[in-house]
């Protein structure tokens, strides 16, 4: 029987990326990648702050409900010489494939997309660690910097937390602090603690604190990539 992983992985483009920007400060509440066949992404907004996005020159609105407003993006992509980048396509862009695009080259499509701490959030059911290395290498060759936040194995009891044994002795004590600290409070997940609230428990700014945390998934990521 085929036990399996359940992967969480958050990715970035390792440029600047206006995608990224319509996300700040948890302005997107759902969004779902557009297909190959010019089906364009779509995202939604909290109604009460719609009005955030209307100078957005690439949101089509399609839907207005009491709780949410919805749009389709087009129009990203197409390099241009003058406008503000925070509200426009992109200029350049080095990634293989855009974050409004399904990727055609992963292992399997994410059964669950969200936006979290500017970064895109996609969950997959993996049938073992070679998928989990190309899901990675997949990424990474892409263009996009990548952060494990949750793996699982399949036959863990319910609301389990990841499980997969890593060498957390490549971390360094501040990694580790802020490591665990993200796995307590939930920053990975879509509703957790922000880095702002969990940098000050450990009395340093949410910058470094993301740099800890960022930088430990990356030293066990490469554990996992390096494991047969």
């Amino acid at each position: 029987m085929t036990v399996g992983l359940d992967v969480r992985v958050g990715i970035k483009p390792t440029g600047h990326c206006p995608i990224v920007d319509i996300s700040e400060e948890g302005l997107v509440a759902d969004f779902v990648p557009g297909s190959g066949g010019g089906i364009p992404a779509q995202i939604s907004v909290e109604a009460e702050r719609a009005g955030e996005v209307d100078d957005w020159p690439h949101l089509s609105q399609t839907l207005q409900t009491t709780s949410h407003t919805y749009y389709r993006l087009s129009g990203f992509g197409q390099a241009i010489d003058d406008g503000d980048i925070g509200c426009s396509s992109c200029r350049n862009c080095a990634v293989t494939t855009c974050l409004l695009n399904r990727f055609p080259s992963l292992p399997a499509d994410p059964y669950e997309v969200f936006w979290r701490e500017r970064r895109l959030c996609l969950s997959f059911a993996l049938r073992d660690r070679r998928e989990l290395s190309a899901l990675i290498e997949s990424f990474r060759t892409g263009g996009y910097s990548i952060e494990l936040q949750h793996l699982l194995h399949g036959d863990s009891e319910p609301g389990a937390e990841s499980n997969v044994v890593l060498d957390l002795r490549t971390l360094t004590g501040r990694q580790r602090d802020a490591l665990e600290l993200a796995i307590s409070g939930d920053y990975f997940g879509p509703e957790g603690s922000d880095a702002l609230e969990l940098a000050d428990e450990l009395g340093i700014s949410p910058s470094t604190f993301s740099t800890h945390v960022r930088l430990a998934v990356r030293k066990l990521l490469c554990q996992l990539s390096d494991d047969g």
